[in-house]
């Protein structure tokens, strides 16, 4: 048992690992890792065909007493040093008989034998137990990593002089470097049998001069038990071949355990590192590069993979942040999970965003950036389009309305607004892919407006109009309403009033009137109000009444109060003297019915008129299915009342005036503006 002591704990942040140099000592046993191992030795009594021997303890038995025995091949094998038990032993063939073969090519070597150990060790003793021999007066130690190339290593000789006047080498102790030797004396008298050879190299301290994984040993002078006459008693015999050592575990923790099924010794890794001899980092722990004795440095990786790899130009640039939060190393992290990427995993992917006070360390920190395609513009960081703020803990970016973004938020075009880029900004509309701007602006005429802004429906384009204004684009007045321009000073408003007149001449059932308006009119109808409406002559009736029923500033198409609805059938009845019968026409009537204040008849689609009579502005074709629409494309939606054909302005042609006269263009179903073009001499 041998004690080494090291330094390693562990402490966990952001469920991440992460070792901290703390000092700690354990106990490391070394393994007899000889054991079962193949060893040969040349040469084995029985290997030269049967053979007749004594045993040592013999020697000094009378001839008498002796007993003769014989060996063959396979009675005494090499297998019974390496099998555990000190009742089974190796015997070596007679000294005349390895003498006598070339192949040992010295004539002071005895025996070789040789061990694979399957795989590299740090030995820390080596030991030959005798059995009924004595040891050899030299050995040496060798050892090779390929079975081929041999280099020796530890000597034992009987007297210390014989380091150098036999193997050529100094007396030493212990090796400087991983080439250098050690040569020592047996220290001890020697035995008749059972003697242990130790070969102690535990209080060394360089890991590289004690690898081995092939060792040979080599013994040289065999005592001449009773001289030359004694050949039958002079042999090697061997009981336990032990190699002590401690699996090569990348000098942090050395301990191993043997694996019942590959029968090879697998190390109880530290230092976070793994593998057979603990030569690799553990794979999320490659922060630095990988270094014999050194523990290996977590990735920061945020708990979003189970893999890192070092990359020197990464480290060399600084751009791998570790554990302890700064540029160290060159940990990449591979496979980034939950939509996470970077070196670190500390960004999301693209088209990903982290939420703003979600950590870089959560489960599931990125959400999809969910951007609308219509209203979409390049991400100037990423020079992705679709992309949005990713909220990698960088400034937040200012925006093309110049506000500070937020985590989530696309970057939109130029007229687009919205988390998702997928609004039209106030006085746009009409979102569209194709659009490079995203949306159009609105075309509202501005007198004509709510609040005079050019606002308009997000989706149609339709503008917001005033009250008695009209038109897609409020630029027309509504029915029986005038006087839509920039310059009136009372809220750009339309108007509708009674019009003075003078009587021209009567004919028959046709009067001929003249009107003081002197701005030219496209009258909707006349409707000729008694004075008596006006003044009130005649009716008793209170000045209040005359004020708030004044038909010349009022419309009684409106919802009238009751003092005015009073004034009016009062004013009716002195005037006429009776009720009217309701004359509704059968054609342009649902019934002969009407409304008792007022007369009204209840007129089919497209008919107007008290009466019912005729079709209204913007309608003809009048029958007993009311009146069709003109569906006039211009400004002006009359039409003939008879054949439906419309009234067109001077710059446009067609049923419907529904395109350009020749030299005019810019027509627009929308708006029915036209553009007159100058053609000039070429």
């Amino acid at each position: 048992m041998w004690n080494w002591c090291h330094s390693a704990t562990i402490i966990k942040v952001f469920s991440i690992f992460v070792s901290i140099s703390i000092p700690f000592c354990a106990a490391v046993e070394a393994l007899n890792v000889a054991l079962l191992r193949n060893v040969t030795a040349k040469y084995t009594c029985g290997d030269f065909g049967d053979e007749i021997y004594y045993n040592h303890t013999e020697a000094l038995w009378s001839a008498s007493e002796r007993v003769q025995k014989t060996c063959s091949a396979g009675d005494y094998p090499a297998s019974n040093m390496v099998d555990g038990s000190v009742e089974t032993y190796w015997q070596s063939a007679s000294r005349s008989l390895l003498y006598a073969d070339p192949l040992l090519g010295d004539e002071n070597l005895d025996t070789i034998i040789e061990i694979d150990l399957l795989q590299e060790f740090l030995l820390e003793k080596l030991i030959i137990t005798m059995a009924d021999s004595k040891r050899p007066n030299h050995i040496s130690v060798s050892k090779s990593v390929n079975g081929r190339d041999w280099a020796a290593f530890a000597y034992k000789v009987s007297i210390e002089t014989e380091c150098l006047a036999y193997f050529g080498v100094k007396l030493s102790s212990l090796p400087t470097d991983g080439d250098d030797y050690v040569c020592s004396s047996y220290g001890q008298s020697m035995a008749n049998r059972n003697e242990q050879v130790v070969f102690d190299f535990s209080h060394f301290s360089e890991p590289v001069w004690k690898r081995g994984k092939f060792l040979r040993l080599q013994f040289y002078e065999m005592h001449l038990t009773l001289g030359i006459s004694g050949n039958k008693f002079q042999h090697y015999t061997v009981s336990e071949l032990k190699v002590f050592a401690r699996c090569t575990c990348n000098d942090l923790n050395n301990q191993c355990v043997r694996n019942n099924i590959t029968d090879r010794y697998e190390c109880i890794c530290g230092g976070n590192t793994e593998g057979d001899f603990c030569e690799r980092c553990l794979p999320l722990h490659n922060q630095q590069p990988y270094e014999a004795g050194q523990h290996c440095e977590a990735c920061q990786c945020y708990g979003h993979t189970d893999l890192c790899t070092y990359n020197e130009t990464v480290a060399n640039l600084g751009l791998s942040l570790n554990m302890a939060g700064s540029y160290s190393g060159g940990g990449v992290c591979i496979n980034c999970l939950h939509e996470t990427s970077g070196i670190n995993c500390e960004t999301c992917e693209e088209y990903y965003y982290r939420p703003a006070g979600v950590a870089q360390n959560d489960s599931h920190p990125c959400l999809p950036c969910d951007c609308a395609v219509e209203g979409i513009a390049m991400n100037p960081v990423s020079k992705q389009i679709g992309d949005c703020v990713v909220n990698n803990d960088s400034p937040l970016p200012i925006n093309h309305l110049n506000r500070l973004m937020q985590p989530g938020d696309c970057f939109c075009k130029q007229y687009v607004d919205g988390r998702r880029c997928d609004q039209c900004l106030p006085s746009y509309y009409n979102l569209t892919v194709e659009n490079p701007h995203g949306c159009q602006e609105c075309q509202c005429y501005l007198p004509g407006v709510e609040n005079g802004d050019n606002i308009c429906d997000s989706q149609t384009g339709e503008c917001r109009c005033k009250s008695r204004v009209a038109g897609f684009l409020c630029d027309e007045c509504t029915h029986t309403y005038y006087n839509l321009q920039q310059s009136n000073p009372q809220g750009n408003w339309c108007y509708s009033r009674l019009l003075d007149w003078s009587l021209l001449a009567v004919s028959g059932d046709v009067m001929f009137i003249s009107l003081s308006s002197n701005t030219t009119l496209l009258i909707d109808s006349v409707v000729m109000v008694p004075q008596e409406f006006i003044t009130g002559d005649g009716v008793d009736v209170s000045p209040s009444a005359l004020s708030e029923c004044d038909l010349s500033t009022r419309s009684t198409a409106k919802v009238l109060s009751n003092t005015c609805e009073d004034y009016i059938f009062s004013t009716s009845l002195s005037y006429y003297g009776e009720g009217r019968p309701c004359d509704c026409n059968i054609t342009g009537s649902f019934s002969a019915t009407c409304v008792q204040r007022g007369g009204a008849c209840e007129c089919k689609p497209g008919v107007t008129g008290r009466t019912c009579d005729m079709c209204t502005p913007g309608f003809f074709n009048y029958t007993s299915n009311g009146c069709q629409p003109c569906n006039c494309a211009g400004i002006n939606k009359s039409c003939d009342i008879i054949t439906g054909k419309c009234n067109c302005s001077p710059t446009t042609e067609g049923f419907y005036c529904e395109r350009c006269i020749k030299d005019f263009w810019s027509w627009s179903l929308v708006v029915a503006r036209l553009v007159n073009v100058t053609l000039k001499d070429q």
